[in-house]
């Protein structure tokens, strides 16, 4: 189980595990509702509780008309009482009031979806879902990782990667952990073969990638971002810090 606040700080967010029997469950709703149901697993659902009511109500994230829940990985707030999921390839915005879930983040955009496949040469190469996400701390950017290995950095005003177009290059493995400078000028992100990357918020690319020892456990930036602390190891842990800089120094 996951928690956080939305950043109107209203309401405690929930990502929740479902079991086994509640998955085959949702699954015979989709299908009986006419919809494909996606094969990947994607084992949470995602419930709200608003502090200023303190009835011990949950709404919970729902497919548009419908009481089907929808089944995703990661959740932060983004904006005021609308939070971003991941569902399956995309992110979709959750405004928690309303109830209603929308894949575009401004109407007033042609094009305004967090859609991997869109900016991808062969979208059928695209596999799996999103399994780590954060927002920068001044709303500008929100970092994707997924389980392909792609890191993406979109712009939160429009949906738009960085440079308009899918990073150069990615990870061998599923992205597990990311997390952007207090400054927003970087990203760092890590994936299941306990690599490091480093990645540039102006340009989108990567900058610098190195590989620890054990399982990454979790990835921070120090307030004043100079700094990357990384916990590593389950049984025997270890903490790393490496210094963030630009030049040959």
């Amino acid at each position: 189980m996951f928690v956080c606040l939305s950043a109107s700080e209203r309401y405690l967010c929930i990502q929740n595990k479902i079991l086994p029997s509640e998955f085959k469950d949702i699954e015979a709703s989709w299908k009986k509702n006419g919809s494909n149901f996606n094969p990947q697993v994607h084992p949470y659902k995602f419930v709200a509780l608003d502090l200023q009511q303190a009835t011990g109500g949950l709404m919970v994230c729902l497919r548009k008309l419908s009481v089907i829940p929808y089944l995703g990985e990661k959740i932060c707030a983004f904006a005021g009482n609308i939070m971003a999921v991941t569902i399956n390839r995309r992110v979709i915005f959750w405004d928690i009031p309303t109830g209603r879930c929308d894949q575009k983040v401004c109407k007033s955009k042609n094009y305004s979806m967090m859609y991997r496949p869109r900016w991808l040469e062969n979208p059928n190469d695209v596999k799996g879902g999103s399994k780590a996400m954060e927002m920068s701390k001044d709303g500008h950017f929100l970092a994707v990782g997924s389980e392909d290995g792609y890191l993406f950095i979109y712009h939160t005003d429009s949906g738009i990667p960085v440079r308009e177009k899918a990073p150069a290059t990615k990870h061998t493995a599923s992205v597990i952990k990311v997390a952007i400078s207090g400054n927003s000028k970087w990203v760092v992100s890590a994936c299941q073969n306990n690599t490091i990357k480093l990645w540039d918020t102006s340009s989108g690319k990567e900058v610098f990638t190195t590989r620890v020892d054990a399982e990454v456990q979790h990835i921070k930036f120090t307030p004043n971002s100079k700094y990357v602390v990384i916990l590593t190891g389950t049984n025997h842990t270890r903490v790393l810090i490496y210094k963030v800089h630009t030049g040959s120094s």
